[in-house]
């Protein structure tokens, strides 16, 4: 699987590499949900600094929102996307913006950031 996860303190980290489907992310879910050591309110920094976004296109991208990526019992979690290439920041601010009109993310819980220094800013409370 292309996911590299850890616990750090108070912040559950999953690293993303290659190539990511929807499969990979569903079986996540049933990881994380069955995980009796990982709360559901656990912040989280995805980081997509190694992520191909190249074949990511709109429809790709609904598909994850449409299946309550990255898990619907999380909706009390922080959660941080990290892109630094301009593409991958942008396809995680078009995730961000259609999970909060699709009502699946309250508006505050999902934040997108360019390094991994930017989301711990924010999950601290320096970054409004």
């Amino acid at each position: 699987m292309p996911l590299e996860v850890r616990k750090d303190g108070g912040i559950l980290w999953v690293v993303v590499s290659s190539t990511l489907t929807v499969n990979d992310l569903e079986q996540f879910s049933v990881n994380l949900r069955a995980s009796a050591s990982i709360a559901d309110d656990i912040d989280t920094i995805w980081d997509f600094d190694d992520f191909d976004f190249s074949q990511v296109n709109r429809g790709i991208l609904e598909s994850w929102i449409d299946r309550d990526w990255p898990c619907p019992a999380r909706r009390n979690a922080r959660i941080v996307l990290v892109a630094g290439s301009d593409l991958g920041f942008g396809m995680c601010r078009m995730h961000q913006l259609l999970s909060e009109a699709k009502g699946l993310m309250p508006p505050g819980q999902l934040y997108v950031a360019r390094t991994t220094q930017q989301a711990l800013g924010w999950l601290e409370g320096a970054i409004p």
